[in-house]
């Protein structure tokens, strides 16, 4: 007899490694402020867990970033949804903390913090529609200001904002709607709003966005458009809007290992312009397909999941001629 697996592999979570390309700008920018663009090449490496029970999921990844003009990012990211069976109320926590060599020599090392939370009930409307109202809090620490950053030409973001320096903690609340008419395509539509440290709504919006399953390919497209209110940070209100496409191709080499290659393009307006990465992932568990990655983020699962190359745990090869059993 013949394991396909290793014992005791199929109870070890799923690793995965990625390599990304990425250009990015801020969406929450003021008008007036000086357009902060990063780009550079991240290399993360994550470990995806869910409970025995299928109730929470678990991942943790680390990332390094070198940045085109030579700085340096080092990241620990944490993220948790919980679906728990005895409550109808649903939440998912992130927790991110980011160390960076920065400055005008990239000889500044510099900090930072961030922390979110969601909490609500998932109902299902009927078999197709699902609301999903939530309520949630945010909280960053930095350790740059704005006049320090007054003398950078360059600034990872996940360091430092002027949006998140001036937004360190508050609320939000939302609604996220789900309806699939097909089980090859999925329809997310998204209001919510967030507030100020003084606690007064600091905006409002509306998301919809476009899931396609088609073969070993995944597609995306969606629509953003946010009303950023006047306040002590902001002389007068305006709107900004965004639109982006992705596309995702995974391949399975066996019923352990998976890559997937991916690419996402954005563009913001008015006084924005245009986002975007291109991803190389590798996945590798001991046969556990889908099951560590969670069901918020890993759309039409049960379709994905009948791609798998078929494997047995066990199987049985002849013995050498005139061998006998004991």
């Amino acid at each position: 007899m013949v394991d396909y697996y290793r014992m005791g592999g199929q109870e070890d979570g799923t690793w995965a490694a990625d390599v990304m390309l990425r250009k990015r700008r801020p969406f929450e920018i003021d008008r007036n402020a000086r357009n902060v663009v990063n780009k550079f090449v991240e290399v993360d490496a994550a470990y995806n867990k869910v409970t025995p029970s299928e109730t929470l999921w678990f991942s943790t990844a680390a990332l390094a970033r070198v940045h085109q003009p030579g700085d340096k990012t080092f990241g620990l990211i944490e993220q948790i949804e919980g679906r728990p069976q005895v409550s109808f109320l649903d939440w998912d926590w992130s927790g991110e903390a980011y160390v960076g060599s920065t400055g005008p020599q990239q000889n500044e090392t510099e900090a930072a913090l961030h922390t979110a939370l969601d909490i609500g009930p998932r109902l299902e409307l009927n078999r197709k529609l699902e609301l999903h109202p939530f309520a949630g809090a945010f909280a960053h620490y930095l350790t740059l200001n704005p006049n320090k950053v007054a003398g950078f030409t360059y600034v990872d973001q996940d360091l430092f904002t002027q949006y998140r320096y001036q937004h360190r903690y508050g609320w939000v609340l939302g609604s996220e709607v789900e309806y699939r008419p097909w089980l090859d395509t999925l329809l997310r539509g998204y209001v919510d709003a967030a507030s100020n440290e003084n606690l007064s709504t600091d905006y409002w919006g509306v998301r919809c966005a476009w899931y396609q399953l088609l073969g070993p390919m995944r597609t995306e497209v969606a629509y953003r458009w946010t009303r950023f209110l006047q306040d002590a940070d902001r002389f007068n209100s305006f709107a900004r809007q965004g639109v982006w496409a992705g596309l995702y191709l995974e391949h399975w080499i066996n019923g352990k290992n998976r890559i997937e290659i991916g690419g996402q393009y954005r563009y913001d307006w008015p006084n924005s312009g245009n986002s975007y990465f291109l991803v190389l992932s590798w996945n590798f568990g001991q046969g556990r397909g889908y099951r560590d990655e969670g069901p918020h983020d890993t759309g039409f699962r049960e379709l994905r999941s009948r791609r798998i190359p078929p494997a047995f745990n066990n199987t049985f090869q002849p013995g050498p001629p005139g061998a006998t059993l004991p």
